[in-house]
């Protein structure tokens, strides 16, 4: 994908991907309470992803119990603390979505709904991306691309690369000199029509004055 195409598709609204992270279950949560994460991706960039995986870390107040992946979600570090899963993905295209379950037990150390979180990371035209979910789900009734989720390049409204700052930067001093430029042009245009509008006026009281020589009128 070009890259200015990809980040000006960003500044309007646009996501290439998409990842986001429900909480299934009682806000208030005590011990021993089943809770479930509903994670969902969206991959909607033109250029195909190589090395794709999706990321899961569970909290420590959490146990995991199951997953609805068959056998495909993988423990990637972690020991009595954070674990981190793993769902290999590799090679993802343009129209690529999935929603994955993963149920787990509260402890007694639990406090609420206990925070999970996830992220999709693949390796695209520009490097590795890697792309952090939001809370909630995504936006029904809308196409993929609309969504409030995070973005890969972006990682949100803002560039990640070099490149993307500098247009991130130039876009913005052409904003400011446009809106330089229109003001400037609106107070010339309003001098110019006052100017005319006098102009009229001084012509208009001129035509109502009778004309004078010197000499009374009536004389």
């Amino acid at each position: 994908m070009n890259p200015l195409w990809g980040f000006l598709g960003n500044l309007i609204g646009q996501r290439s991907v998409q990842v986001t992270i429900k909480n299934i279950g009682p806000k208030n949560v005590v011990a021993h309470t089943p809770v479930e994460y509903r994670i969902t991706y969206v991959y909607q960039s033109a250029t195909p992803g190589t090395n794709a995986k999706l990321k899961i870390i569970l909290p420590s107040d959490v146990i995991y119990i199951g997953d609805n992946t068959n056998n495909e979600l993988l423990l990637e570090e972690g020991g009595s603390g954070e674990r981190t899963y793993i769902l290999p993905i590799g090679r993802i295209e343009k129209g690529t979505t999935r929603t994955l379950s993963v149920l787990g037990m509260t402890t007694g150390d639990a406090i609420g709904f206990p925070s999970a979180r996830a992220r999709f990371e693949y390796d695209g035209a520009n490097g590795t991306q890697v792309v952090a979910a939001t809370s909630g789900a995504l936006v029904t009734g809308t196409p993929a691309t609309k969504s409030t989720a995070s973005t890969a390049n972006s990682g949100g409204w803002l560039p990640s690369s070099f490149f993307g700052w500098i247009l991130y930067l130039m876009l913005i001093v052409l904003s400011i000199i446009g809106v330089r430029k229109a003001k400037i042009y609106y107070q010339k245009r309003k001098a110019m029509i006052e100017s005319q509008e006098g102009e009229n006026e001084r012509g208009r009281l001129a035509q109502l004055l009778p004309e004078s020589n010197g000499t009374p009128q009536g004389a």
